[in-house]
């Protein structure tokens, strides 16, 4: 694992020393709150479809993250669609 090392120029500390307090507000207001588990769990009464992200077909199989698109019947008849990430199946092959 590559170490980091940051160098400041000393001309550039009275600059960080404003904009880092100012940024690191806006990330804590922007950041959202945590969900409780009920609002996680999804309204999931038939499953229609499970499309996942697929590499090129001449590409030989990596492990990565890729994208899934879940397409569903709620309680209430509605259609949803939900997206989350996953690992290739490539990943799950020793």
């Amino acid at each position: 694992m590559p170490k980091w090392k940051l160098e400041v120029k000393p001309s550039y500390l009275p600059l960080l020393s404003v904009l880092l307090p100012a940024l690191c507000a806006t990330a804590a207001v922007a950041a959202p709150e945590a969900q409780s588990a009920a609002e996680n769990e999804l309204d999931i009464a038939r499953v229609i479809s499970v499309e996942e992200e697929a590499p090129h077909p001449l590409d030989p199989p990596v492990c990565e993250v890729v994208n899934v698109k879940m397409t569903y019947l709620d309680s209430s008849g509605q259609t949803r669609i939900h997206t989350y990430r996953k690992l290739a199946p490539a990943c799950s092959k020793s």
